[in-house]
């Protein structure tokens, strides 16, 4: 584990050496949670009023992001009277695909052990690889478009959340 100015370093190191936009990251100090990134961009692209060159910027971001993949939790609560397994599952739906697509999908799943009256949260990450699909000319895409992610015991869940995808 880095700590302070040595964590700083490495990430301005990887940021600028590994990433497709080799641009510098800006650092929020945060007394309670430690540094936080607060924009990949340069100062200068910040304060410009190129709007073009600040949504390029973004893009560039998003598509990286996507590749290194979307996080997101749940929590889960064992609300019965003794320990417990459970699976939580993932499942994706494309809304709106140019190609039939399963209703929901699935892309994850966790096994938990919960002590009675225990929450854990339950962490999964999407990439570009889950959200994509080979098309009729047997080439991988990623299409733009809503995505609804659902997270529950089984396929049957309603516990959803909305992700869209812009190209």
């Amino acid at each position: 584990m880095l700590g302070g100015g040595t964590y700083v370093d490495e990430m301005q190191k990887t940021a600028v050496e590994k990433s497709k936009s080799k641009i510098p990251v800006i650092f929020g100090r945060d007394v309670i949670h430690g540094h936080k990134t607060v924009l990949p961009i340069p100062l200068a692209m910040s304060a410009s009023f190129n709007f073009e060159l600040v949504k390029e910027a973004y893009a560039d971001m998003a598509e990286e992001a996507l590749k290194n993949g979307v996080e997101f939790s749940v929590t889960v609560k064992n609300t019965g009277n003794y320990a417990a397994k459970e699976v939580v599952q993932c499942y994706i739906r494309d809304c709106k695909s140019s190609m039939t697509r399963p209703i929901k999908e699935l892309k994850g799943a966790k096994k938990v052990f919960l002590d009675k009256g225990e929450s854990k949260e339950i962490y999964f990450t999407l990439t570009d690889k889950d959200l994509g699909f080979y098309g009729r000319n047997g080439k991988f895409t990623i299409e733009s478009g809503e995505f609804i992610i659902y997270i529950g015991e089984n396929a049957h869940t309603d516990r959803s959340i909305k992700l869209t995808v812009e190209q």
